[in-house]
């Protein structure tokens, strides 16, 4: 019997698959990725030390659409 890779991270989940869609475009540009699997339209699987970025990330584009 094979054993399945066990995987550390944190389950985020988005308002709206608008949000997923802004973080997939950011996790592509990264060097380093953090999205592990995307479990379905609103639920991410992202690694537990990129956390904080994602809210920093997030917090930078509703700031940026606001003022616009």
């Amino acid at each position: 019997m094979s054993e399945l890779p066990m995987r550390h991270g944190t389950l985020i989940t988005c308002s709206d698959a608008a949000v997923t869609e802004l973080l997939t475009k950011i996790n592509e540009e990264q060097k380093e990725k953090f999205i592990l699997d995307q479990l379905d339209e609103t639920h991410l699987f992202i690694k537990s030390n990129a956390l904080k970025f994602v809210e920093e990330q997030l917090a930078l584009f509703l700031e940026a659409d606001r003022k616009s």
